[in-house]
């Protein structure tokens, strides 16, 4: 919930719509669980002579919902950490490999943008793929990818010798920093960081978890498990509080201008 809750703040409408998206394989994922997990008591119904178990579709619902947590939170942090961010974070702990990482992450974009590039020119000259058969369409999409991923390259040649050619890599790397670690960025971070720890600690300490085969069982939650799972929302939340309380400072303002 509070990952798609952050996700569809900063995406907005096609933040929804990404997210409905994702739902039928959520979904999927919970409905073929069962046909390759057979363990369980309660039979709800055999399929090709194998038990489709109750236990086996609780455990692929949870299954489904740590993979759609997990593609939200990996939206978010696609949407959130730019290349600027990611170059400074990484700048001085290894400035080679975060000018790596940040051109493998540009690389796909790039080569999409470069093959409806070509695309466009071979339909403007009437040699598009709409009109032919299954098999152009698959030769016209190799070629349009061979163009796209040929020019990607030629560009990392020239971006290599331009970066050769001005001292790249001679002496200690300097670059433009436009981000600040202010008091109130290093308490936010020493918070979470810290309560991390206390949440990862109670978890394991605590042993709480479900069993789910044969049956699905599971520790009813005490008065100390239940303040401990608020906290951890609260924790989950900080994100979405962040932004919300972003937006509302940047509406008061311009309302003061």
């Amino acid at each position: 919930l509070t990952a798609g809750a952050y996700f569809v703040l900063l995406s907005g409408s096609r933040g929804i719509r990404q997210t409905a998206q994702l739902m039928p394989l959520a979904l999927l994922i919970a409905l073929i669980n069962p046909l390759f997990n057979t363990r369980g008591e309660t039979v709800l119904f055999e399929l090709f002579r194998r038990p489709y178990t109750l236990e086996a579709l609780f455990c692929g619902g949870v299954t489904a919902a740590t993979f759609l947590s997990a593609m939200l939170w990996f939206g978010c942090l696609f949407r959130v950490m730019g290349r600027e961010k990611l170059i400074y974070l990484l700048r001085r702990i290894a400035p080679s490999l975060s000018m790596l990482t940040v051109m493998t992450v540009r690389l796909v974009p790039d080569v999409a943008r470069r093959a409806k590039d070509a695309s466009s020119s071979r339909r403007v000259i009437g040699k598009g793929i709409s009109s032919s058969g299954f098999v152009k369409k698959i030769k016209s999409g190799a070629s349009f990818l061979g163009a796209a991923v040929s020019r990607e390259l030629e560009r990392g040649i020239t971006t290599g010798d331009s970066m050769r050619a001005r001292g790249y890599g001679t002496a200690k790397r300097s670059s433009f920093e436009k981000y600040r670690m202010n008091a109130t960025s290093v308490v936010l971070l020493s918070v979470t960081v810290l309560a991390l720890a206390c949440f990862i600690s109670y978890f394991v300490a605590a042993g709480t978890g479900v069993s789910y085969f044969p049956t699905v069982t599971f520790a009813p939650p005490s008065a100390q498990d239940s303040a401990v799972f608020i906290f951890y929302l609260m924790y989950l939340s900080i994100p979405a509080a962040l932004h919300i309380k972003e937006l509302l400072v940047w509406k008061f303002s311009k309302y003061k201008i």
